[in-house]
């Protein structure tokens, strides 16, 4: 087995058998290494009412 099949392998072992919270970390640091914005998009929000929202 070449070295990066092996390290390829390991690194998605650790993903599968880590915790929520490790998972997390990964997919930021994947998206944030391919050029990407890792901040969470939240949908669902209610409509603006104006200027008291921005406080």
């Amino acid at each position: 087995m070449s070295i990066n099949k092996y390290l390829v392998q390991s690194f998605v072992n650790d993903l599968l058998e880590g915790s929520p919270e490790d998972k997390l970390f990964y997919q930021n640091r994947i998206i944030d290494l391919l050029g990407g914005d890792s901040t969470l998009n939240v949908n669902n929000l209610p409509p603006r009412r104006g200027r008291a929202d921005e406080d």
